[in-house]
């Protein structure tokens, strides 16, 4: 069985590294993204556990799409 032509493939420049062109939704005022979320982010200076922090994000995304699904629903 034959693979073919196996030329490897080439390999990035160092000098062009990735950019992110997606702005980061962290800026400003820190867990207080969303209008809706009761509780504000932690104190400049504070430790978050990254696991609550997760939870949180989660629960707001959560709290968004049923939002998001009501009003759809409403719609029709």
């Amino acid at each position: 069985i034959s693979c073919g032509d196996q030329t490897p493939a080439p390999t990035p420049t160092p000098a062009d590294p990735p950019t992110d062109h997606h702005p980061s939704h962290h800026t400003g005022n820190p867990g207080n993204h969303n209008s809706h979320d009761p509780s504000p982010g932690p104190p400049r200076g504070g430790t978050v556990d990254p696991v609550e922090a997760a939870v949180t994000e989660a629960k707001t995304d959560v709290d968004a799409a049923i939002e998001l699904s009501n009003l759809l629903s409403d719609s029709f």
